[in-house]
């Protein structure tokens, strides 16, 4: 059992992914030009986070729209809800738990055998994990 990422779920990297049908199919259907992946704005940030055992970022621009994440990188999302159009349509920047937090979030979690249990959002601590892991019966 994983933490389901971007990479695990479409079984590509976020650049095949952007290039497959489906992103492109889906971009075209709410009428976006998605730019190339290379068009990165920083000043509004998503924040990744854990829901129902995924790892998904939710655009800070419309709150309407939650993508996954690829936590082998690049660290960044295109709205399917807005386009990001709060940002002119570009990429969005995601900040990820860095390299010992995010390990010891996703081995937390994993001990939860149910992914409904499986979540965290940033604001989380690893001490509020741990106590849910207890409350649930899995330390």
């Amino acid at each position: 059992m994983k933490i389901i990422d971007g990479a695990s779920m479409f079984q590509m990297t976020l650049q095949e992914f952007v290039r497959s049908n489906t992103f492109k199919q889906v971009a075209q259907k709410r009428g976006f030009n998605a730019p190339p992946i290379t068009e990165i704005n920083k000043e509004k940030p998503a924040y990744a986070y854990v829901n129902n055992g995924r790892w998904v970022a939710q655009c800070s621009g419309c709150k309407g729209g939650a993508e996954y994440v690829w936590l082998s990188g690049p660290h960044q999302m295109f709205c399917a809800n807005c386009g990001n159009r709060d940002i002119n349509g570009q990429w969005r920047l995601v900040i990820v738990p860095s390299g010992d937090t995010l390990t010891v979030i996703t081995k937390l979690l994993l001990k939860r055998p149910d992914p409904a249990t499986q979540n965290w959002m940033p604001q989380e601590s690893l001490y509020n994990l741990l106590q849910e892991n207890i409350e649930y019966g899995v330390m």
